[in-house]
This record gives structure tokens, sequence and C-alpha cells, in this order.
């Protein structure tokens, strides 16, 4: 009997509307965007404070329950969640750029406050924008 062999399938970028920000790479990370989605290039952030509050509420479960026992921290698997889910600050970026954005699986970066930063973060001499 002969070996059944797919076909590779090809990346296909489905993204159909245009970018929503023109900040570098470098300047979405600075403030907490993290990539959920590389086919329709989407980049979001955890947007609120409260975040885990507000996600256990959501989901009818304590604000306890997100928490990891041995460190005391929030796992990096429900960052991620957030920003799918239920982050409202949400961009669509180019080809060019959300491959120079980290995923947000299992990222523990959780809100940073972007209204002390400046709108754009200056560039260090000698390197090169992402």
């Amino acid at each position: 009997m002969p070996l059944l062999r797919r076909k590779p399938v090809p990346f296909k970028w489905k993204q159909t509307e245009p970018p929503t920000t023109d900040m570098s790479a470098e300047e979405l990370v600075a403030r907490g965007y993290r990539r959920t989605s590389n086919a329709y290039g989407l980049i979001s952030r955890i947007d609120r404070p409260d975040w885990v509050e507000y996600m256990a509420e959501k989901m009818g479960r304590a604000p306890a329950d997100f928490y990891n026992r041995a460190t005391g921290k929030v796992d990096g698997m429900w960052c991620d969640h957030y920003r799918a889910v239920y982050s409202m600050d949400t961009h669509i970026v180019d080809l060019k750029r959300i491959h120079r954005i980290p995923t947000s699986g299992f990222d523990p970066v959780g809100f940073i406050d972007v209204i002390d930063m400046p709108d754009s973060l200056p560039q260090l001499e000698g390197s090169g924008t992402l």
C-alpha cells in the first residue's frame, strides 16, 4: 500500500484591512503589544489594570484561580487568553512588522500604562528600527 503524503500547506496572509497604527515594532513591544494572530496581523495588549478581576468576572471564576501557587504571579497563558479574547486595544499591523513582535503565548507581561509613555520612544544610536 503506498504512503499517503499530504501536500504542505503554505502560509497565506489573510489580512484584508489596512494597518491601524504606524508605530514601529519596537514601540509596540515597549507598550505591551504582543502578536495574537499571524494570519490577520493582529496585535493586542492588556488594556486595563484590573484585567485579572475583569477576566474572572467574565469567566465566572475567582481571581485567585489565575495565580500560580508557587510564584504568586499570574501565569502567562492567562495573559495570552486576555489579550486574545478580552482586550479592546487591538491593532492591525503589516507583514513587515508582525513577525518582529513577540507572540502572546505564555508571555507574562501584564498591564503597561501607556499614558505616561511618550508618543515616540527614543532610538538608540547605532540600532536600526525593528
